[in-house]
């Protein structure tokens, strides 16, 4: 298994805004569909409205590469762009 947390600082006012693009592109159903994915989910910071963790769980590490080359994933450079202001990656082997 492999787990990916990325955590989301978002440019001032732009969590909710950030999180209706991305359920627009549907992205999440769309990674949840890809081979390996088990879990592909934000959670919201109850502290900081300006931060946003996303939990991904992969079988393997290369099933979580593969799903970064994939289409669907082309728009969120774009989104991020628009509404992140710095990301921090943590991965871990289970």
């Amino acid at each position: 298994m492999y787990r990916v947390y990325v955590r989301y600082e978002m440019k001032p006012g732009m969590r909710e805004d950030f999180l209706s693009a991305v359920a627009g592109a549907g992205l999440r159903q769309a990674v949840l569909a890809e081979k390996g994915c088990r879990q592909y989910d934000y959670f919201r910071d109850v502290d900081d409205p300006d931060v946003l963790l996303l939990a991904e769980l992969w079988d393997s590490r290369e099933d979580q590469q593969v799903h970064m080359g994939q289409p669907h994933m082309a728009a969120l450079p774009r989104l991020k762009e628009q509404y992140v202001r710095q990301t921090a990656l943590e991965c871990h082997e289970l």
